[in-house]
């Protein structure tokens, strides 16, 4: 009896040694899977995984589901190792129409080519670091009335700017006529984000 009690105890020992370990090995997967590789580009934007290889030439970066990127060493300004991702964000913009077309800029850089935005909604969420970041949209007009129409989704919030409609009426603003050629103003909006947070605001300066 006192021998099978023993045995009882001994067993017992070595399953919880057993799970200690096993607990310990899952809490250093888990903080291996929350630090990443982070790689910033020349332009701004941002790359989180993990990097399998660099040289004078290329970065070779391991993202989500096992995909590898090779990125060109020349655009890249830096890597950051095992730094926690970013807050994941989701920000997309569209352009509904314009009279001739639109040109869409964040930060003063083009976002996409026309037909990209007029085709479906452009993700910009990965080129936007925590601050202040300005969105603008620029009329490119040949002759005739101007309009515009494009969009902000961020989330479950939708900002619409619009000006005049094409074929049936132009846009007029002050000191910008309805037969105006040219780059032409076409709404602006601002946009505060918080990386930790994962969170961004917005606020129309100009529609």
């Amino acid at each position: 009896m006192a021998r099978a009690s023993r045995f009882r105890k001994a067993f017992a020992r070595r399953i919880g040694r057993a799970l200690a370990v096993l607990w310990l090995s899952a809490a250093i997967v888990a903080a291996f899977a929350v630090a990443a590789d982070l790689v910033v580009l020349r332009d701004g934007s941002e790359m989180t995984g993990t990097v399998i290889s660099v040289d004078s030439h290329r970065v070779v970066l391991e993202r989500d589901g096992g995909r590898r990127t090779t990125i060109p060493r020349r655009e890249v300004a830096r890597i950051e190792f095992g730094v926690e991702p970013p807050a994941p964000l989701r920000v997309t913009v569209s352009v509904r129409e314009a009279d001739d077309r639109l040109e869409l800029l964040l930060d003063g850089r083009p976002v996409a080519p026309y037909e990209e935005l007029r085709a479906g909604r452009v993700d910009i969420g990965p080129r936007l670091d925590d601050g202040a970041h300005l969105l603008e949209a620029v009329v490119i007009n040949e002759d005739g009335p101007w309009s515009y129409s494009w969009t902000v989704d961020l989330g479950e919030r939708r900002i619409s700017l619009a000006c005049g409609r094409r074929g049936r009426a132009s846009c007029v603003k002050p000191g910008h006529g309805a037969q105006d050629t040219g780059r032409l103003p076409g709404g602006k909006v601002w946009l505060y984000v918080d990386r930790d947070a994962g969170t961004v605001e917005a606020q129309v300066e100009e529609r």
